[in-house]
């Protein structure tokens, strides 16, 4: 299990608000899971995070994390050094945008994200949806997953 904090400076905010935790091997997470329990969403978030661990993971501890806006809205991963609290990139994981409210929410927390810590772009991660969003704070690329994981990685 790899436990992701906030992206806080603060070592005492850190340390009081949950760590999100997801599984090393999510074939044996899904093994172990019900065998109703069908959380597209859920698995799509570990292997986001899966892959985000691969491309910058181990450089620094806490280099991945998440965010809650001061709306109190949620960010699935950002990028960066919390200690200094530069963030450089912002990904959301989402099954389906098809929803309007999933897509408001969505859209929306990675809109108040961007504005908050300073960034033009972010991307939202989805099995098989591709777009541009353009928001006040810059552009949100929607990618399907399989292309966003395939993509080269500059560091």
């Amino acid at each position: 299990m790899h436990a992701v904090p906030i992206f806080k400076q603060s070592e005492r905010a850190r340390a009081s608000n949950p760590r999100k935790v997801y599984a090393i091997d999510p074939g044996l997470a899904w093994a172990m899971s019900h065998a109703i329990a069908v959380d597209l969403g859920a698995r799509l978030e570990t292997a986001v995070f899966l892959e985000l661990r691969r491309r910058y993971g181990r450089l620094l501890q806490g280099q991945i994390s998440y965010y809650r806006t001061s709306s109190g809205r949620e960010v699935d991963f950002v990028v960066g050094d919390l200690f200094s609290r530069k963030a450089a990139r912002l990904v959301q994981a989402c099954a389906s945008l098809a929803e309007p409210s999933t897509r408001k929410r969505e859209v929306g927390a990675l809109s108040e994200a961007m504005t908050e810590l300073g960034l033009a772009s972010a991307e939202i991660v989805t099995p098989h949806q591709a777009e541009t969003i353009d928001v006040a704070p810059g552009t949100i690329r929607v990618v399907p997953a399989w292309q966003w994981m395939l993509e080269v990685s500059v560091r």
